[in-house]
């Protein structure tokens, strides 16, 4: 336990805001979704109330998984798109 609180108070600055960080069940409250981000296939993590605060990338080459990518900037989370199902 000691060594997840020294790296989160060395990422947050305070000693206050690396125990709040560590008290809260990680990813608790997402939802996650199908999605795309720049034409590649993507799980879209979105809070309680509805904003999207993660895109995780998902890179592919043939059937196996080759690389996951983050994505938390949230002036990049904008070109994310849920997967919609074609009607006709």
């Amino acid at each position: 336990m000691l060594a997840r609180f020294t790296i989160a108070y060395e990422l947050l600055g305070s000693a206050a805001d690396a125990g709040d960080v560590l008290q809260r069940p990680a990813m608790a409250d997402m939802a996650v979704e199908v999605g795309t981000y720049n034409a590649v296939p993507a799980l879209l993590l979105r809070t309680a109330d509805g904003r999207l605060d993660t895109v995780e990338l998902i890179e592919t080459s043939g059937d196996r998984v080759t690389g996951l990518y983050a994505i938390r900037n949230p002036d990049k989370l904008g070109t994310a798109e849920p997967t919609r199902a074609l009607e006709r």
